[in-house]
């Protein structure tokens, strides 16, 4: 999922600006200045972008209503707003300009005199469609509801990911509840307050709930319910190139009506869905900021 950010770079600066602070708000974006290479074809991969991406953030000025850039990407919005029948296109207004026709109708983000206020009307729309907390997943014979919280207990020095999740049979009147605790070493801890720092700590988390649940499915990821009582699986995941250890607990209980059936409970699926969906949400990263995580990742402990 991504924001594709339509404007004329005579705006460039409060551009710039909004993207800044839609990347610190986890809302993945493309804008072209930051994702253009030498030898890139400019109207190819603003089409291919324009296409994959799920909404198109216009900001309307003087300058952009006149653009042909701006143009053509309004009406490529528009076009798959008529094929998706959904909202593609957010308008951004920066100043008082006429507004294009067929988005005049359109509720807009109002900059004209409060950044602040115009950025939290973005952000009130799109963070839920981009939250990496909590979403709601439709897959297979399931439908689940997910989230997850991290938090650091100086006290015995870990750093704890807590993932909860009730899938919700679609076609049996039953429901799983999931639940996997994660607790990370001092040296995890200690990293991840250097990405912390950095305004990375997201990618470590990342990293720890991407390794843990690579290693479970190595481990086998399905358990059998044969009744209301929780089952309970624990394990150790240590990984001597990001010098940290792992112990993770898992939780599993049926809910609701008892089918005349035992259960088993494909939890990796469930699993590898979330993590597909955290990866498709999470922040642009450009050369400098993975130079940065390099650097990060060989700090010795």
């Amino acid at each position: 999922m991504r924001v594709f950010i339509s404007y004329s770079h005579s705006d460039k600066e409060f551009v710039d600006k909004l993207a800044i602070n839609l990347v610190k708000s986890n809302i993945p974006i493309w804008l072209d200045r930051w994702e253009l290479k030498v030898g890139d074809s400019i109207t190819q991969k603003i089409q291919e972008v324009l296409s994959e991406s799920d909404y198109l953030l216009m900001v309307f000025s003087n300058q952009s209503i006149r653009s042909d850039w701006v143009k053509r990407e309004m009406t490529a919005g528009l076009l798959r707003e008529v094929e998706e029948k959904r909202a593609i296109i957010l308008p951004v207004l920066l100043e008082d300009c006429k507004l294009p026709l067929f988005v005049r109708d359109k509720f807009y983000a109002d900059f004209r005199s409060d950044f602040s206020f115009g950025f939290r009307q973005i952000e009130d729309t799109l963070a839920a469609q981009f939250s990496q907390n909590q979403f709601h997943l439709d897959s297979g014979d399931y439908e689940t509801d997910w989230s997850i919280e991290w938090k650091q207990d100086l006290v015995n020095k870990t750093i704890i990911i807590e993932l909860d999740t009730i899938s919700y049979h679609k076609y049996n009147k039953y429901s799983v509840l999931f639940s996997l605790c994660i607790t990370g070493n001092e040296v995890a801890l200690k990293r991840y307050k250097l990405f912390q720092k950095e305004n990375l700590g997201w990618f470590y988390k990342n990293v720890l709930l991407f390794t843990v649940v690579e290693y479970i499915n190595l481990q086998g990821s399905k358990i059998l319910l044969e009744d209301s009582f929780s089952k309970y699986l624990e394990g150790i995941c240590a990984d001597s190139k990001i010098d940290f250890v792992i112990n993770y607990k898992i939780r599993c209980k049926w809910l609701g009506t008892n089918i005349g059936n035992n259960i088993l409970f494909d939890f990796g699926n469930m699993l590898n869905n979330s993590i597909e969906h955290l990866k498709n949400n999470e922040p642009n990263i450009d050369v400098k900021t993975q130079q940065k995580i390099n650097e990060l990742l060989k700090i010795p402990f």
